[in-house]
């Protein structure tokens, strides 16, 4: 499979990114871990993660689907550093400050621990739902970003 540069990143990816949103939900483990073993087996290496910004109406249980793609990950720990890991979060409406940082990194956090990884390669935020202090969201994004 072919890769491309992500955007001005030094990360190379993927053309066809995984979504993971119902691995697990409609899925057994077992089948589960055949799609990402034949995925990385096809060269793909963009994995997207998505617990935090599922619509409710989806049948499918996204905690899980992170959970059980952090299984896949403990199991084939060596290839964590060829891999890109996106999680997404929502971006809190209405919260500013501190609030508003605790909202993202407790989002992260919890990625990351059912992910089982240390780092996420890529965040993606979703706003779909009214406006939110931008300048303010990126600012705490970059803190993250440069604490590690």
């Amino acid at each position: 499979m072919k890769k491309k540069q992500y955007g001005r990143t030094d990360l190379r990816v993927s053309e066809i990114c995984l979504g993971t949103g119902r691995i697990g939900w409609l899925s057994t483990k077992t089948s589960a871990y055949e799609v990402l073993d034949t995925y990385v087996d096809h060269g793909g290496n963009f994995i997207q993660a998505s617990a935090q910004a599922y619509l409710p109406s989806l049948e499918c249980n996204p905690l899980e689907s992170e959970a059980v793609v952090g299984d896949w990950l403990k199991a084939n720990a060596s290839l964590r550093e060829q891999l890109v890991i996106s999680g997404r979060i929502r971006c809190p409406q209405h919260l500013r400050g501190l609030e508003l940082e605790g909202s993202i990194r407790s989002q992260i956090e919890e990625t990351l621990k059912r992910l089982g990884t240390r780092y996420l390669d890529v965040v993606l935020l979703d706003w779909s739902k009214g406006f939110f202090p931008t300048y303010e969201v990126m600012c705490v994004l970059e803190r993250f970003s440069d604490a590690g």
